[in-house]
């Protein structure tokens, strides 16, 4: 019985070794492919609301509110259109 658990203690290292392996493989090709993609188009600019606008801001951050509710929008489009398309490739089949 001991031979067994040192054979699936061995087992098991092996496979850890190589998803651990192929994981780091895989994370630095990710990495790579993002660094090929060009910079962000999109040149934001803080909106001037004047005395107003920086009385607001100085109680509620609604610039950085406004960037975030934006960033979140575009990543729930992005997850819907992808979620279409694999929907459209899945009809194919």
């Amino acid at each position: 019985m001991a031979v067994l658990d040192t054979i699936l203690c061995a087992l098991i290292k092996f496979v850890n070794m190589i998803t651990e392996g192929l994981g780091t493989w895989l994370f630095e090709i990710i990495a790579w492919l993002i660094e090929l993609l060009p910079s962000s188009p999109f040149d934001l600019e803080p909106v001037k609301w004047g005395e107003f606008g920086r009385l607001v801001g100085y109680l509620l951050p609604i610039s950085k509110m406004l960037f975030h509710f934006a960033l979140m929008l575009g990543f729930v489009a992005m997850w819907y259109t992808v979620q279409h398309i694999l929907r459209f490739v899945k009809m194919i089949k």
